[in-house]
């Protein structure tokens, strides 16, 4: 049923951005709260996500890219978050845009993603919470960010992360994207003023 749905809307010419950020993100949202409520079971939340990440790898072949831009963009979770579908689509829409994309997905450890950051430079770091128990590794890895030289760019997505614009100190520039077709608009403003 998920790729009848997903083919009627390639079918309609719905681009890729708004079958993410209208139709995949919703039901996952729901997911999240039904699951959240008891309504569904863990196997049950966990299907959803598995046809969701399905999906989306279907789109991801069907997309034809721009040429590639110099842009590198780095996409991980925060250590211990596992919820990784936002992630994944906004490395998705980096990469349609013709962006070097590094997505490293769910659960990376701080020490690994700072390793990371330092070998493939990249210009801007893309970091993703969902649940408010790992605000603190975000903060936790932007305070490491600023001590990199020359250091990133952030941007921090996800539910848990909507207010953290004010956490980066001043000599990190650090922005807050409510959702992935946002966060594109803001990468691009970002490097456009540089």
């Amino acid at each position: 049923a998920a790729g009848e749905v997903i083919e009627s809307l390639l079918v309609s010419s719905i681009a890729l951005p708004e079958i993410y950020l209208d139709v995949l993100s919703p039901v996952m949202v729901q997911v999240g709260e039904l699951w959240g409520r008891g309504a569904i079971n863990v196997a049950q939340e966990k299907l959803a996500t598995q046809i969701t990440l399905g999906q989306m790898a279907k789109l991801r072949l069907l997309q034809v890219g721009p040429r590639p831009s110099a842009h590198r963009i780095l996409v991980s979770c925060v250590e211990g978050e596992e919820h990784y579908i936002g992630a994944r689509m906004a490395a998705d829409l980096f990469m349609m845009e013709g962006w070097a994309v590094d997505f490293l997905g769910p659960n990376v450890p701080g020490a690994s993603l700072i390793q990371m950051i330092k070998s493939r430079r990249p210009q801007l770091v893309a970091l993703s919470a969902t649940m408010q128990r790992h605000v603190k590794n975000a903060k936790g890895l932007i305070r490491q960010m600023t001590v990199l030289s020359p250091p990133p760019k952030v941007l921090l997505g996800g539910q848990a992360l909507r207010d953290g614009e004010g956490w980066a100190p001043k000599s990190l520039i650090c922005r807050v994207a409510g959702n992935v077709v946002e966060g594109l608009k803001i990468a691009r403003d970002l490097l456009n003023s540089e």
